[in-house]
């Protein structure tokens, strides 16, 4: 490590000091240690207080690292439930970023997995499973996520998915799908069409930009078709990706191919901040438009900090679930009406 890292490290270390949470996790995050359970949960317990005292009714859950803390969820109803993929993130350390399930008859009463589904190979710096995203397909259902590992100069990107067996009530394991050192592969959303093939949908880092993209399961990042996005803000450049099945997230089963997504612009601009847009694709394969910017309730926008990944919630009639960072760097959710 560097003498301008090391500076850095140090730099941000002072600037936490107000925050004694964020702190003891920054500390640890540089020292590659696991925050203890008992420590984690017991900040959990505080930042709880916290958020009721702002008026604020999160979305809450409990995760395998005691942090509560999560982001980048992705929702299906299959077999009858929900079922609810994140990542927990928090403070923003890579290194608890693990793939994780929760299912139940409604959102409110989810059963919280003991383990993760994808585990990183080592609790370091540099190494994150994120972005994890369901896809149904002949009655079976798929989930998909992102590994990111740093190796030196070169940034490694891969796609794995597995399929859950509902006679074993058990995720199989992780196959390859796509990868590349040259490509982020950022948010993969992961879709089959009515012939059971699957596409794949990604945010593209190649040729010094970033833009959406898809290919074909069988094909890789030199077989790339590029997407247009009509109406995309000025000075901002596509971050995060979720895009789901227009008919999925209505109350009523009209069929229709019209996709929706949610997508996340990122400012070009030093402390510009972020934009959640919905968007949809009415049939032309690679064009999108934009339908408006996804507003948020004053009390939010009094905490938050930026937005993260964020998902439909099936059945609720275009609702979302938004993920976020607030002003004191905690990851958080909320369940948002669209309209």
């Amino acid at each position: 490590m560097n003498t301008r890292e090391n500076a850095n490290r140090l730099l941000g270390l002072f600037k936490s000091l107000g925050n004694p949470p964020f702190f003891l996790y920054r500390t640890c995050h540089y020292l590659n240690q696991f925050v203890p359970r008992g420590l984690a949960s017991y900040i959990y317990k505080r930042n709880k207080k916290e958020y009721e005292c702002e008026g604020v009714a999160d979305y809450l859950i409990e995760t395998y690292d005691g942090s509560g803390q999560a982001v980048h969820p992705d929702i299906v109803y299959y077999g009858n439930k929900y079922w609810l993929a994140v990542t927990p993130y928090p403070y923003g350390m890579e290194e608890y970023e693990n793939p994780c399930i929760y299912q139940g008859d409604d959102l409110n009463n989810l059963i919280v997995p003991q383990v993760p589904i994808a585990v990183q190979h080592r609790h370091t710096q540099g190494i994150h499973l994120s972005d994890p995203c369901f896809a149904i397909n002949k009655g079976v259902l798929y989930c998909y996520y992102r590994e990111s590992e740093r190796k030196g100069n070169l940034e490694e990107q891969t796609i794995w998915g597995i399929q859950y067996s509902e006679s074993s009530q058990k995720w199989g394991d992780p196959i390859l799908l796509l990868d590349s050192v040259d490509d982020m592969i950022l948010s993969p959303a992961m879709l089959f069409d009515e012939k059971g093939e699957l596409k794949v949908y990604y945010v593209s880092s190649l040729n010094g930009k970033y833009s959406l993209v898809s290919t074909g399961a069988g094909g890789g990042v030199n077989q790339l078709t590029e997407h247009r996005i009509i109406g995309a803000p000025e000075e901002y450049f596509l971050w995060h990706i979720g895009i789901t099945k227009v008919k999925d997230i209505q109350t009523n089963k009209t069929e229709s191919n019209e996709l929706a997504g949610l997508f996340l612009f990122k400012s070009n601009q030093t402390g510009g901040g972020m934009k959640l847009y919905e968007t949809r694709n009415d049939g032309i394969v690679s064009e999108w438009y934009i339908v408006r910017e996804v507003e948020m309730p004053q009390e939010i926008k009094d905490i938050v900090s930026f937005p993260y990944k964020s998902c439909y919630i099936p059945k609720l009639n275009g609702s979302i679930l938004l993920s976020f960072r607030d002003k004191k760097s905690r990851n958080r959710m909320i369940i948002l009406n669209s309209k």
